[in-house]
């Protein structure tokens, strides 16, 4: 199975892991790991070192799908930074559909293919609706 990590800022992850816990059944291999924004570089170590823990504690030997809310950002910037230590695919803009899509694919398919269905599945999980008038 391939595992799940969730990173972003603050309380987003944990936030979102409890949304699929409710939309989906519990699952295994999955966590979240909150980040801070920090320019301190020995702050920004230990994040590097909470995410590879996580990383590694998920991975079941099929690699890691890491879902960050942004590359420009710090969990991005970090996650980038593991790519030599661990399998890792790393998919950013995270969103709800985007997480329970992969949670229910993630038995059947190669890590890079649950990464372009996390991909897919974000950006078709965005939707907009509207009762204004409309104005061009």
């Amino acid at each position: 199975m391939i595992g799940l990590v969730v990173s972003g800022y603050d309380k987003m992850p944990e936030a979102l892991l409890v949304s699929l816990q409710l939309a989906t059944v519990p699952q295994d291999n999955i966590c979240a790991v909150p980040l801070k924004p920090s320019n301190d570089e020995n702050e920004i170590e230990a994040q590097r070192q909470a995410l590879l823990k996580a990383v590694l504690q998920v991975d079941s030997g099929e690699g890691v799908l890491l879902l960050v809310d942004s590359f420009e950002e710090s969990a991005g910037q970090i996650a980038k930074s593991l790519m030599q230590k661990a399998i890792i695919e790393i998919v950013a803009g995270v969103n709800l559909p985007m997480l329970c899509e992969v949670s229910y694919r993630r038995d059947a398919l190669s890590l890079r293919e649950l990464a372009e269905i996390a991909r897919d599945a974000g950006r078709s999980g965005i939707m907009h609706h509207s009762t204004g008038p409309e104005s061009d």
